[in-house]
């Protein structure tokens, strides 16, 4: 994600009931802002 621009903001851990093989490493979250996207090359 950052190779497109993007920054990282966090990684969080929700809990499911039944949860897919590896949820235990946790869910990522990236953003990219207007003024990121406009100052982009």
């Amino acid at each position: 994600m950052r190779a497109i621009g993007m920054r990282y903001v966090r990684t969080y851990y929700p809990q499911f009931d039944d949860p897919l093989p590896d949820a235990h490493l946790g869910e990522v979250e990236y953003e990219m802002t207007r003024t990121m996207w406009e100052e982009m090359p």
